[in-house]
This record gives structure tokens, sequence and C-alpha cells, in this order.
């Protein structure tokens, strides 16, 4: 039987100990709660400040509406109105926003995309399709 050196040995209980450190560390911010419509179609909002921006923009892939509200100057908007209605004219999300962003998992269709700040609504017409994102950019 052969003995390993024991610096080896203490090399790789220290690198095996540092790693979870190093990991609970790079996911610092979490990511805000997924909610659901009352129709049961799952959105994330949120955004506020680098960090918690940071965890949404990791998450967007699981999403295929993709909304970021802004100021003119670029700045930040939160608690925008946002509302998706399906072709029929029924409305499929109501909620408002936490943060600039606003992802949404739809079916594919088409969507009234209508978002509003301080009484000033800002529309769009989505073809939102079977594969692939829909990335949307009001800006008041």
């Amino acid at each position: 039987m052969t003995r390993m050196p024991r610096q080896l040995i203490q090399t790789a209980l220290v690198v095996s100990l540092a790693t979870p450190v190093v990991a609970v560390a790079s996911f610092s911010e979490p990511l805000p709660d997924v909610r659901y419509s009352a129709q049961g179609i799952a959105y994330l909002s949120g955004g506020v400040g680098d960090e918690e921006a940071s965890a949404i923009r990791a998450a967007a892939d699981d999403y295929n509406m993709r909304l970021l509200m802004t100021g003119k100057q670029g700045q930040e908007l939160a608690n925008a109105q946002v509302q998706l209605l399906d072709v029929k004219g029924k409305l499929v999300v109501d909620a408002v926003a936490d943060g600039p962003y606003f992802y949404v998992k739809l079916k594919p269709g088409r969507y009234q995309l209508v978002a509003t700040v301080d009484g000033r609504p800002q529309q769009r017409m989505l073809q939102v399709n079977k594969q692939g994102s829909r990335n949307v950019h009001f800006s008041w």
C-alpha cells in the first residue's frame, strides 16, 4: 500500500474546504422570488442595485419575454404597472414591477404589452414564438 505525502493531503483538504466558501460568495445576492399571475404565468421582476440586477440577468434564459424599463437618461425605474393581454384581449399578467427588469414565461402567441409609469403608458404588440425570446425596452 502506498502512502500519500502529508503536504498533498493538506493541500487537498484546504482546497476542498475553500470551494464552498467561494461558491457562497459568488451567489451572495439571492434572486427575487418567482411570482405567478392569476392565470398561472410565471414572472420575475426586480433588479434595483448591481447585485440584484446581475442575479436577475443570470436568470434571463429561463424567460421568453424580457422587459427593461429605464428613464431617458438610463436610470433604473421601479413600480411600473405591467400588463399583458392575449390576442383575445384577456388579461394574462397584471403586476407592479419591483425594478427595471420584468421577465415572463409566456406561451407562444400574440400579446399586447402595456407598461405604465407615473400615469404614462407605453405599449407594444409582441409575437412570442415557440423558440427564442423577445426583448423589449421602454424608456420614459
